[in-house]
């Protein structure tokens, strides 16, 4: 009987924990919807994703800003550290989008990207190779 009574004090603390978390649940949901935040999501993918050409025309500087530019119009940031280019992080242009003509490597990208509701892009050379996209490590 003793461990009975035991089992059923944490199950009633369990049940106190359980409707604690609720209403943590509920306060952070209401908060959210009060501050309105703008969330945007980024999908990263190994630079292995974009030829050595691209490479090249996204490290293009146009005076821009120390580690910004633009392609097209489109922002491009550099992710580098002590001089040294790992990636870039790009605004994904909408697919009506119609100033220029991609690269069918970063076309590709782009409409992957749109397909899976990403609006940035993150090429860094530690990321991740997506399957279902063309690699061109040979040309590295």
């Amino acid at each position: 009987e003793f461990k009975l009574e035991q089992a059923q004090k944490k199950i009633n603390k369990l049940k106190e924990d359980i409707e604690y978390l609720k209403n943590i649940s509920n306060c952070h949901s209401e908060f959210m919807k009060q501050q309105k935040l703008e969330m945007e999501t980024m999908l990263s993918i190994s630079t292995m994703h974009i030829t050595p050409d691209t490479a090249k025309q996204l490290s293009i500087e146009d005076g821009t800003s120390y580690a910004m530019h633009t392609l097209y119009d489109i922002p491009v940031y550099r992710k580098e550290f002590q001089g040294d280019v790992f990636g870039w992080f790009i605004k994904v242009p909408d697919e009506n989008y119609e100033k220029c003509s991609w690269s069918m490597d970063l076309e590709t990208i782009f409409k992957y990207a749109r397909n899976h509701a990403c609006s940035w892009l993150c090429l860094d050379r530690d990321a991740g190779i997506i399957d279902e996209l063309p690699t061109y490590q040979e040309l590295w």
